[in-house]
C-alpha cells in the first residue's frame, strides 16, 4: 500500500515542472507516483502525457495502455493510444483503436467525433467496409461528393472480391450523388457492359426463354433445314453459345432477311447488339417486339443501354413503361396509374438518370415480380386520395422497401388513435429522408386526415414545388390541382400552376385556370385583378384550340365583372366585340343594348334591336316585349313592338301597342309624330276606328 502524501507530493511537483516545460524532471515525479499507487489511471495519464511530449512514443503508448485497462471507457486514453499508433506506423493497431474508440463516439452520441475516428480508420485501413459505409453515411447530405468517393471505393472492394451485384449497387450510390462522377461510371458501365443471363432482370429470364425455344425450334425444325434462315439460326445458336459475338451477330441478321422474324431471334439479337452499345439497332428492332412477350425485356434493355451511353433520358422513357407494364397488369384497371407514369418522366437529364438507376436496380433484384404486388398494396394504403403513387416514385431511394415499413409503422399509430405520434413519426421519417417525395405526400394526407387543411395545402404546394425542380412538370402539375382543389382561393398556387401548363404547351387548361384564377379575385373582392386576369388571357386565347370559342368565354366574363364596377364604357368595348365574335349569343347582345341605352347613345341602341330583330323573327315580339318592360316610355320600342305584333298576324296587339305610342307622342308634345301613328292605327281598320278618326281630325290631320 503507498503512502498518499508521498503520491500527492510527487503528482504535485509533476504537474509543476509539466507546466513549466521541463518533461524530463516531470517524468521521474510522475513514476515515483506510481510507485506509490499503479493502480491509479490519473498517474499513469499524466506520465503517458510527459512522455509523449518528450518524444518517448513507445513509452507513452504503455502508460496510455495502462490506463485503458484500468479505465475502459476513457475516450481520452484511447484517443492518444490510436494517434500514437498512427505515429508510429503501426498500421493494424491504428486502424483497430481507431474502429473502437468511433464505436465509444456512437454510444456516447459524440457523432462529430466518431465521423472523424471512422476516417482515421480508412486512413490506416483503405478496405476496411465498415469505416467507409459509416463515412459515406454520414457524408450523404452534407458532402455529397465525399459520399459518393467512398461508395466508389466499397464498389472497387467488392469487385475484388468478385461480389459483383454489390459492386455495382455502391457504383449507382455514388451516381446517385455525384453523377458526373467519371470514375464510377466507368466502373459501372465495365460491371455491367451487358444484362447477364444468369441474373434476374427482365432481359435475363427472356435471354433465357428464348435461348431454350430456339433450341428446341431448331430440333423441332430439323425436317426444313435445308431452309437457309433456319440454317443461319441454328449456327447463331451455336455461335453465340461459343462466346462468338460478332459472327452470331451476322447468323441472325442473315436469319431475318431469309424472313425468319421470330420474336425470339429478333430478342436475341438485340441482346447482342447491345454488348457492343449499339442503342440505335436495339431500338430499330425493339419496334418488332412491342405487343409480344419480349416487350418488357426489350424495354428494360433499351433502358440499360441508354443508361450505359449516359443518355438518361431516354433510358427513363423505356424503364418507366417497362415498370407500367409489370405494375398496371397487378393493379387491373386503377384510375390514373398510365397517367403517373407519364406524369413521372423527368425533363432533367441528371434527376431522369437517377431515377432510371434505380429502376435497373430494382429489375435486377432477385424476385422482383413478387415485390410488384406487395409494393403495390402497400402504396395504396398510403396514397393521398385524389392522387395515383406510382412504383417508380417509391422506388426513387435505395432503401425504399424499409421506408414503407417505416410508414406503414406510422400510420398504425393512426389507426391506433394516436395522431400525434404518427404526424411526430412522420417528421423524424423526413429528417432522414427529407427529399422523398412519397413521404411528403402521405404527410399531407395525414393533416387532411386531422381536417387540417391549411398544413395540407402548404405540403402539396412544396411537394409540386419539388417535382417542378426535379423536371417533373406534369407531375407537378397534377400536385398543385389538389392544392387548389382543397384550397381555391390560392392564387399563388393557381399562378404556378398556370405557369408550368403554359410551359407543357397545355393553353386550353391554363385558359380553364385562369377563368378559376380571375374567380379568386372576384371572390376576394379584388376586382381589378381578377379583370386584368381576363385580359391576360385574352391575350394566350389565340394559341388555344378554340381561339374564338375562348374570346367568346372570356369576353363575356370580363365585360360582366366590368357591368358590376359600372365601368360602362370598358364593359361596352367587351359586348361590342362579342356581338361580332359571335351574333347569335342574345344575352350579349342584349347587355350591348343595354349598355347604349345607358350611355345615351339610344340610336346605336335602336338600329341593334333592328339588326338582330330582322334575322329573328319569330323572336320579335318576346324580346321587344321583355324590352318595353324596362323601357315603358321609349317610343322607339313601342313603335318597333306594334311592327312586330302585325308581322305575325297580331293585329288586336299592334293596335293597342300603337295606340299606346300615340298617347307617349301626345304627351310629349309631338303633335306630327302621333298624327302618323293614328293614321297608322285607322289603316288597320279597328272596332273604334270612328274615335280614332276624330282624333286625328282635332289634331289637324284628315
Amino acid at each position: 500500500m503507498g503512502h498518499r502524501s508521498a503520491f500527492q507530493e510527487a503528482m504535485r511537483r509533476g504537474h509543476n515542472y509539466a507546466w513549466a516545460g521541463e518533461w524530463d524532471k516531470a517524468i521521474e515525479e510522475y513514476r515515483r507516483a506510481v510507485r506509490e499507487f499503479p493502480e491509479d489511471p490519473v498517474a499513469h495519464g499524466s506520465l503517458g502525457l510527459a512522455l509523449l511530449e518528450a518524444g518517448r512514443l513507445r513509452e507513452a503508448l504503455g502508460e496510455y495502455r495502462t490506463v485503458g485497462k484500468l479505465r475502459p471507457d476513457d475516450l481520452a486514453a484511447r484517443r492518444r493510444i490510436a494517434e500514437i499508433c498512427s505515429d508510429l506506423g503501426r498500421v493494424t493497431e491504428a486502424a483497430e483503436a481507431w474502429e473502437s474508440l468511433a464505436l465509444l463516439y456512437e454510444e456516447r452520441g459524440a457523432i462529430d467525433q466518431a465521423l472523424e475516428a471512422w476516417g482515421e480508420v480508412a486512413r490506416s485501413r483503405p478496405e476496411s467496409e465498415k469505416a467507409l459505409e459509416e463515412l459515406a453515411e454520414a457524408h450523404i447530405f452534407e458532402a455529397p461528393e465525399d459520399a459518393a468517393q467512398e461508395y466508389l471505393a466499397l464498389a472497387r472492394l467488392a469487385q475484388a472480391k468478385g461480389e459483383s451485384e454489390e459492386a455495382v449497387e455502391h457504383c449507382r450510390r455514388a451516381l446517385t450523388l455525384d453523377e458526373g462522377n467519371v470514375e464510377a461510371r466507368g466502373l459501372l458501365r465495365a460491371l455491367t457492359g451487358v444484362p447477364s443471363r444468369e441474373g434476374h432482370s427482365p432481359a435475363a429470364i427472356a435471354a433465357r426463354e428464348a435461348r431454350a425455344r430456339l433450341a428446341g425450334s431448331i430440333l423441332g425444325e430439323a425436317r426444313d433445314e435445308g431452309h437457309p434462315g433456319v440454317v443461319a439460326m441454328g449456327r447463331a445458336i451455336d455461335l453465340e453459345g461459343q462466346g462468338m459475338v460478332e459472327e452470331a451477330i451476322e447468323e441472325y441478321e442473315l436469319a431475318l432477311k431469309e424472313g425468319v422474324k421470330r420474336g425470339e431471334v429478333l430478342f436475341n439479337l438485340s441482346l447482342l447488339y447491345a454488348e457492343r452499345g449499339w442503342c440505335d439497332r436495339v431500338l430499330a428492332l425493339f419496334k418488332d417486339l412491342v405487343g409480344t412477350e419480349y416487350e418488357l425485356a426489350g424495354r428494360f434493355l433499351l433502358g440499360k443501354c441508354y443508361l450505359g451511353e449516359g443518355e438518361g433520358r431516354k433510358a427513363l422513357v423505356h424503364l418507366l413503361e417497362a415498370l407500367k407494364m409489370v405494375d398496371v397488369a397487378v393493379a387491373g384497371g386503377k384510375e390514373g396509374l398510365t397517367q403517373a407514369y407519364e406524369e413521372i418522366l423527368y425533363e432533367d437529364e441528371k434527376r431522369a438518370r437517377l431515377l432510371a438507376d434505380r429502376l435497373v436496380d430494382f429489375f435486377e433484384s432477385e424476385g422482383w415480380e413478387g415485390k410488384v404486388t406487395s409494393l403495390r398494396e402497400r402504396v395504396e394504403k398510403i396514397s393521398p386520395q385524389g392522387l395515383t403513387i406510382s412504383l417508380a416514385e417509391v422506388l426513387e431511394h435505395p432503401d425504399f422497401e424499409g421506408l414503407l415499413t417505416s410508414i406503414a409503422l406510422v400510420d398504425g399509430y393512426w389507426e391506433q388513435g394516436i395522431p400525434l405520434t404518427a404526424v411526430e413519426e412522420c417528421y423524424r421519417l423526413l429528417e432522414r429522408v427529407p427529399d422523398y417525395l412519397v413521404l411528403h405526400l402521405y404527410l399531407g394526407e395525414m393533416f387532411l386526415r386531422q381536417g387540417k387543411i391549411d398544413e395540407a395545402v402548404e405540403k402539396y404546394r412544396a411537394v409540386g414545388e419539388a417535382y417542378a425542380m426535379r423536371g417533373a412538370s406534369r407531375r407537378a402539375i397534377a400536385v398543385y390541382r389538389m392544392a387548389t382543389g382543397l384550397a381555391p382561393m390560392e392564387v399563388k398556387i393557381r399562378k404556378r400552376l398556370i405557369e408550368l401548363l403554359i410551359g407543357l404547351g397545355e393553353i386550353d387548361r391554363a385558359l380553364e385556370e385562369y377563368l378559376a384564377l380571375a374567380e379568386a379575385y372576384y371572390r376576394l373582392a379584388r376586382p381589378g385583378e381578377a379583370i386584368e386576369t381576363y385580359g391576360v388571357a385574352l391575350s394566350l386565347a389565340p394559341q388555344s384550340g378554340s381561339p374564338q370559342g375562348w374570346k367568346v368565354r372570356l369576353l363575356r366574363r370580363r365585360a360582366d365583372l366590368q357591368m358590376q364596377r359600372a365601368s360602362w364604357g370598358k364593359a361596352l368595348v367587351d359586348y361590342e366585340e362579342l356581338r361580332r365574335l359571335a351574333p347569335d349569343d342574345e344575352e350579349a347582345w342584349r347587355a350591348l343594348v343595354d349598355l347604349y341605352f345607358r350611355l345615351g347613345r339610344r340610336k346605336e341602341a335602336l338600329e341593334e334591336i333592328d339588326s338582330f330583330v330582322q334575322e329573328r323573327r319569330e323572336k320579335a315580339v318576346a324580346i321587344l316585349q321583355d324590352m318595353i318592360r324596362e323601357r315603358p316610355q321609349d317610343m322607339g320600342l313601342r313603335q318597333r313592338l306594334g311592327e312586330a305584333y302585325l308581322s305575325v298576324g297580331m293585329k288586336e296587339e299592334a293596335i293597342a301597342e300603337l295606340d299606346a305610342l300615340g298617347e307617349l307622342q301626345l304627351e310629349a308634345g309631338l303633335e306630327e309624330e302621333a298624327r302618323e301613328t293614328i293614321q297608322r292605327i285607322i289603316s288597320l281598320g279597328p272596332e273604334d276606328i270612328e274615335a280614332y278618326r276624330q282624333l286625328l281630325e282635332r289634331l289637324g290631320g284628315s
